[in-house]
């Protein structure tokens, strides 16, 4: 059964709360990751085909993330949230391959690790404390905040719409920007 947003949502404030991160600023995922003391996670950061944004592999107590490092920053620090869902929230995940599309036609799982990742690396509220007027939202402001996030400008714009800070119209007018 698919989670909703809002056990998605509760899901990674709590990740965070177990980090000692508060629910308003940039974390560094990579750092947080590598330090976690209660996890033993291995993160390989390697060249993949242009498909793949990301896989990971548990076995045990064992498990072994690999971002593909021809992505953006941005990108692969939204990998890393992806897959952490699948090996931290998912039962009985062995491995799983992820790819680069941010459409409707992924599987239940992906979309719920997509929601988790923006929820964990953009919390909504820190996104309302950056810019709680919805009509402040220019291309620039967008562009700051995803900068401030450290996300794509592609995941900034997804979240801002699904929250409604911005209309469809806005985001595509923004999404191919020269």
């Amino acid at each position: 059964m698919m989670r909703t947003a809002q056990e998605l949502n509760s899901l990674a404030l709590r990740t965070r709360k177990v980090w000692n991160e508060d629910t308003y600023s940039p974390i560094d995922i990579f750092a947080i990751v590598n330090g976690w003391k209660d996890k033993k996670i291995t993160v390989v950061k390697y060249p993949m085909s242009s498909r793949i944004s990301g896989m990971c592999t548990k076995e045990g107590e064992d498990v072994v993330i690999a971002i593909n490092s021809t992505t953006s920053y941005g990108r692969q620090r939204f990998t890393m949230a992806h897959e952490l869902y699948h090996v931290l929230y998912e039962d009985n995940m062995r491995r799983v391959i992820c790819d680069m599309s941010m459409g409707a036609d992924k599987s239940e799982s992906e979309r719920e690790a997509d929601r988790f990742a923006s929820f964990l690396l953009m919390p909504y509220d820190a996104l309302v404390e950056y810019e709680h007027d919805k009509a402040k939202w220019t291309l620039e402001k967008v562009i700051e905040a995803e900068q401030f996030f450290k996300v794509s400008h592609q995941a900034m714009l997804h979240r801002l719409v699904h929250d409604g800070f911005i209309g469809n119209e806005i985001a595509d007018e923004y999404r191919y920007i020269t």
